[in-house]
């Protein structure tokens, strides 16, 4: 527990430091060196789940961004039918991180019977809005058009995401199950939602009107490396990023889950709830007064992170087709 404090007392201070630094690339490096202190254990036994696993690494997908364009495709040796598929985006606010950030769970996942699409896009301030949604369907599609080859059933698909990638996620789920964003992004989803079996959002952040009240450490920084504008409030295409402003109810069936001093934590629970009211199935894991942080998820040492894994692969095999 005083590691923790340390860590986010540490990551509060450094935040109220950078803020003050007027050049973005600048701030967004000294952040970039910040994720390095968010280090996620493997889980116990770990070297016998790599065993069991194809790992097939660094797949060139077709994008209009030739950069970033990357993913792992993880899934057990032993299938011996179609499996389920999860396409993961990686957190990092946008301008950090990459597959290998989240590998080890990604592997522990597929370790249950899963095909997981680890990917990788381009990153910010290089990469503005909206280059890193538009590779993620692009990703999308390669998934759907090579599924087969690994043995994944792409009626099975589910989208996954932690941070960040939460939000790209949610946007994309939000693009195949409702034509007003799609359209209004002249975007053509990958998939159609007859594909889509559900999504998973870690610690995301989905409402961007009340996003920089959130105090997230390095929420300006991480905003304005995206789309280019301090003020990234009156950005012309911020809305597109709203998840919660597209959701209908043919958004798919949802896992959501958000530590309960995670900033986001407020947008995790108003998402759920949004959701909820609408009809679409949710499955939630908050919490109170258990001190667990951002990304809490990932920490297998944690006995509710253990939890909300055992949750999630619930989730998964409940909605899939191919195993009920």
């Amino acid at each position: 527990m005083w590691f923790k404090k340390l860590y986010v007392g540490t990551i509060d201070l450094l935040s109220a430091i950078v803020e003050k630094i007027a050049k973005c690339n600048l701030a967004c490096k000294i952040y970039k060196a910040v994720f390095q202190l968010g280090v996620f254990p493997k889980p116990k036994n770990f070297d016998k789940i790599v065993s069991n696993l194809v790992i097939e690494k660094d797949i060139a997908y077709e994008s209009s961004i030739l950069e970033g364009n990357k993913l792992d495709v993880y899934y057990p040796k032993n299938l011996n039918k179609k499996a389920p598929i999860l396409m993961w985006i990686h957190g990092g606010g946008y301008i950090a991180n990459s597959k290998e950030t989240v590998k080890n769970y990604m592997m522990t996942l597929a370790n249950k019977g899963f095909v997981v699409f680890n990917i990788d896009y381009a990153l910010a301030p290089k990469y503005k809005y909206p280059s890193q949604i538009l590779q993620c369907n692009e990703a999308l599609k390669y998934v759907f058009e090579n599924a087969e080859k690994f043995n994944g059933d792409r009626e099975n698909i589910f989208i996954g995401g932690d941070s960040a990638g939460a939000q790209m996620a949610s946007q994309l789920a939000a693009i195949i199950s409702n034509e007003e964003i799609s359209n209004k992004m002249n975007l053509k989803p990958s998939i159609t939602n007859k594909f889509l079996r559900g999504v998973i959002l870690f610690c995301g952040l989905y409402n961007m009107d009340s996003l920089r009240a959130t105090k997230f450490p390095g929420i300006k920084t991480y905003m304005e490396a995206l789309t280019g504008e301090s003020n990234f409030e009156n950005y012309e295409r911020i809305d597109e990023l709203a998840t919660i402003k597209y959701i209908t109810p043919n958004y798919p069936s949802t896992f959501i889950t958000v530590g309960d001093i995670d900033p986001f934590v407020d947008q995790g629970k108003e998402l759920a709830s949004s959701l909820r009211a609408l009809g679409v199935k949710v499955v939630s894991r908050f919490f109170e007064n258990k001190g667990l942080w951002h990304e809490y998820q990932f920490k297998f040492s944690v006995k509710e992170a253990r939890k909300t894994f055992k949750s999630v692969i619930e989730f998964l095999n409940d909605n899939s087709k191919s195993m009920n």
